[in-house]
């Protein structure tokens, strides 16, 4: 509508196009028919107005959109049901926890006729959740080493003064494991807040999931946990909007409402792209493999790219997977040799002789250079006549000296007399 389109109007500094995809900031804006489904996934594990409208500031983005989070979330019989009594109490004042597991709260709770044990991070409000068979100080100290064996140990360990927490056993599984065990005060489970709300939330969130909370199997009861645990870790708890998985493991796991926004991204490798080898449908390759020691070559035709890397071919009737090292282009179009002009003298290989020019220009070049050497002919001969005619003259004086003729090298002897011969050649 006009209205509509006016208000984008507004935002149209922060609106971009992704993958195809309207942007808003950081958040997909979504059509009108899958604004329910996003709704759903917002509510799910029946989250809160507050939770929602945090969580949709992260992902999706539509006009009226926090009025819409209000109104399904009121909507919703279940949570009007079985709401938490939102009355406001006082807990316990503790140190904020600058880092994650530098202090834990633990607790028991009933749920299902059975016992779990609860821990909760007091920095990124990470929760457990482990159903128990015994709450002996053995079991429970069995349990928390499964789950320390993943985040380490904490720095402190805040519990009730409940049996299991106060034996001597349990304590001496603290000071191994140098961590600090503190106490509660005794009938006032409120100072140990944090592991009392999170029982409440726990307990409101499960019997939210199954409404026939006594036909329920051992199975159905740790799927309701994990489920519970799987939208609790991708909710933001603090006011920063971070979520527990983002704080403990510094990033953000793949989520339903994360795959909404989720882009297409590019193959990046360590190398230059323009030296890898391109291949794309229906291409002809030779597929080379070692199996035994042995190399083996086969043709193969590629079916699709998987990545920049990976192909899957087919080879001798069956698919496989190949990486772009194993594969070989063939050449589609036969090779033609191209013959290009040459003014140079060619190569004839049967030792025939080659053909004479007989252009005009060639013509003209010999008769020039014939009438040059019939030019140097008559002035060698010119001046060997006047050589001789002046030896004549000086012979009858030298009669009475003693003739010397020089001594000439073979070589100069050798040269006039070819150059005479060349001469009465020409």
């Amino acid at each position: 509508s006009c209205k509509s389109v006016k208000n984008f109007f507004s935002k149209k500094h922060e609106l971009n196009i992704e993958a195809n995809c309207l942007i808003f900031r950081n958040r997909v804006v979504l059509p009108t028919s899958l604004k329910m489904y996003a709704l759903q996934l917002l509510h799910a594990n029946h989250r809160g107005i507050q939770k929602m409208k945090q969580l949709s500031r992260q992902f999706v983005y539509w006009e009226g959109i926090g009025v819409d989070i209000e109104v399904f979330a009121n909507s919703c019989k279940i949570c009007q049901l079985k709401g938490i009594d939102r009355t406001p109490q006082i807990y316990g004042n503790w140190p904020l926890a600058s880092t994650t597991f530098e202090r834990v709260h633990i607790d028991f709770f009933q749920k299902y006729n059975r016992t779990f044990l609860i821990l909760v991070d007091a920095h990124s409000r990470w929760v457990e959740i482990i159903r128990m068979n015994k709450t002996t100080a053995e079991e429970v100290a069995q349990e928390l080493d499964t789950i320390f064996a993943t985040f380490g140990f904490p720095g402190s360990m805040v519990s009730d003064n409940g049996p299991p927490f106060s034996s001597q056993k349990f304590s001496s599984f603290c000071k191994a494991r140098n961590i600090e065990h503190i106490f509660s005060p005794p009938y006032h489970p409120a100072s140990n807040g944090l592991a009392e709300r999170a029982v409440q939330t726990t307990k409101a969130v499960l019997d939210k999931l199954i409404n026939e909370k006594d036909s329920l199997s051992s199975l159905q009861i740790d799927n309701n946990i994990r489920t519970f645990l799987h939208h609790h870790h991708q909710t933001p708890t603090t006011g920063d909007r971070i979520i527990p998985n983002e704080r403990v493991f510094n990033f953000i796991p793949r989520s339903e409402l994360i795959n909404l926004r989720e882009k297409k991204t590019v193959f990046c490798t360590n190398y230059e792209n323009e030296n890898t080898r391109k291949f794309k449908k229906n291409d002809k390759v030779i597929y080379t493999y070692k199996m035994n020691g042995k190399k083996f070559t086969h043709e193969a035709v590629i079916i699709k790219p998987m990545s920049e890397l990976i192909f899957l071919i087919q080879i001798q009737g069956n698919i496989r997977k190949a990486h772009v090292n194993q594969l070989k282009r063939i050449p589609q179009v036969p090779f033609t040799l191209k013959i290009r002009p040459d003014n140079s003298t060619p190569i004839h290989p049967n030792n025939t002789s080659p053909t004479l020019s007989t252009n005009s220009s060639d013509e003209e070049d010999n008769t020039k250079d014939s009438s040059a050497d019939v030019e140097a002919n008559n002035k060698e001969s010119s001046t060997e006549e006047s050589l001789s005619s002046a030896d004549e003259e000086t012979e009858p004086k030298q009669k009475d000296k003693p003739i010397r003729r020089s001594k000439r090298s073979k070589s100069s002897r050798h040269s006039s007399l070819n150059l005479k011969v060349l001469g009465k050649k020409k």
